[in-house]
C-alpha cells in the first residue's frame, strides 16, 4: 500500500486527500484501523505507511470489499508477465564491464533494476517515469532488456537518435 501511494505521490498534492481502500481481507481493515499489529514486520510497515500519510496529509478509509467482487483484483499479482524476462546476473556484470557503467535502465521490470535510475512499464516508486520511450535519453549510457515487443521500437529510437544504449536481445536468425 505504501509503495502504491509513493508511485502516485505526484498526483496527490491536495492535503485533504481521502483514499477510500475496499479490501476483502478484514484482518488488514483492523490493522489499518487500529493501528496496531501481534507481527513486528506488519508494525515496522505499518509506521512508515502512518509517516507517509502524515507527511503528505492523506487519510486512509478502509471498507470490506465482499470476496465475490475482489476476484479479478485478486488475480492480477498471481498472473505472470510473459513480456518480462531477466539476463543472469553472471551475463549483466559482463555487459557492465565491458560497456558501462550504465546511468539509466530503460524497461525495469518491477523494482528490479541494474542501475539507480529507471523507467518501469507501470507505475513505481522512485522510477523516472512510465514508458522510456516518451522520454529523452541521449545523454546517458542506458541499459535496456525491453520486452520482446518493445525491440522494434527501441531499436528505432536509438539509430534515430544516436542514444548509447547496451541492448539486452534474443538473437534470432528469422
Amino acid at each position: 500500500m505504501r509503495l502504491g501511494l509513493q508511485s502516485f505521490r505526484h498526483l496527490l498534492t491536495d492535503r485533504d486527500t481521502v483514499i477510500r481502500l475496499e479490501m476483502d481481507l478484514k484482518l488488514a481493515i483492523g490493522v489499518i484501523k487500529n493501528g496496531t499489529s501481534s507481527s513486528p514486520a506488519t508494525m515496522a510497515k505499518l509506521w512508515l505507511l502512518h509517516v507517509m500519510t502524515e507527511a503528505t496529509g492523506i487519510e486512509l478509509r478502509p471498507k470490506i470489499l465482499p470476496s465475490a467482487l475482489s476476484i479479478w483484483a485478486d488475480r492480477l499479482p498471481r498472473e505472470r508477465d510473459s513480456t518480462s524476462w531477466t539476463l543472469a546476473h553472471v551475463g549483466c556484470s559482463r555487459l557492465e564491464a565491458a560497456f558501462g557503467p550504465h546511468t539509466l535502465e530503460l524497461f525495469a521490470p518491477d523494482l528490479t533494476t541494474q542501475c539507480g535510475r529507471f523507467f518501469s512499464r507501470a507505475a513505481s516508486p522512485d522510477s523516472s517515469g512510465i514508458n522510456a520511450l516518451a522520454y529523452d535519453w541521449t545523454s546517458d549510457n542506458c541499459w535496456a532488456n525491453p520486452p520482446f515487443h518493445m525491440i522494434g521500437p527501441l531499436v528505432h529510437r536509438i539509430v534515430a537518435t544516436g542514444a548509447r544504449v547496451t541492448l539486452v536481445a534474443p538473437y534470432w536468425q528469422a
